[in-house]
């Protein structure tokens, strides 16, 4: 009394199939003959959601860029946006679409509060003979630039003299940020103040 069975594979779709069954022989109960069923099969839903990930998978990439702790980013009319913690500005927020916006924008947002501290310097004022801590700035190369060619116009001095050997020392004591310039740099800076 061997009992046979097939042992052919069952083709998953979303169509009822002829399924057989196993052959059985004499000693059963129905004799020997083969039984078809109608099964309607359907996909385990756990292995089509392993195969294809689901458009939050897709979008929720690791944010590495730094700028992403300025900005929450949050699905507004089916489109991502990156919202400025600080002003509350909603700019593109598309993984295409780069963090230079976002970078640009948390530079210029009015309502930043922390600032970059590696050229923060400490802002005295004297009065009388007390030196006061007032506050905190940062140090702009052109508006040292500019007033800088301003001082070599009002002083007559020469154009040359931003090149002298002292004066870069005395530079590099007293504004070590303040990237030296050429004679001809600064000919140029004063051409920009005084022609337009």
């Amino acid at each position: 009394m061997s009992h046979e069975q097939d042992t052919t594979p069952i083709p998953m779709s979303d169509e009822k199939e002829q399924v057989p069954t196993p052959n059985m022989d004499e000693s059963n109960v129905g004799g020997s003959q083969d039984i078809s069923m109608n099964i309607e099969l359907t996909p385990n839903p756990n292995e089509s959601q392993r195969s294809m990930p689901n458009e939050m998978e897709l979008n929720r990439r690791k944010q590495t860029s730094d700028v992403w702790n300025h900005f929450k980013r949050q699905k507004i009319d089916d489109k991502w946006k990156a919202i400025c913690n600080y002003c509350g500005s909603k700019l593109l927020g598309e993984a295409k679409q780069g963090t230079t916006h976002l970078r640009n924008h948390f530079k210029t947002c009015k309502l930043r509060t922390t600032r970059d501290i590696r050229q923060a310097f400490l802002k005295t004022e004297k009065k009388g003979s007390e030196t006061n801590l007032v506050g905190c700035f940062a140090f702009n190369q052109e508006l040292a630039r500019s007033v800088l060619a301003k001082m070599i116009v009002a002083h007559e001095y020469p154009m040359a003299m931003v090149e002298h050997k002292f004066f870069k020392e005395f530079l590099s004591i007293v504004a070590p940020s303040f990237k030296g310039v050429t004679r001809n740099t600064i000919r140029s800076d004063i051409m920009k103040i005084y022609n337009g």
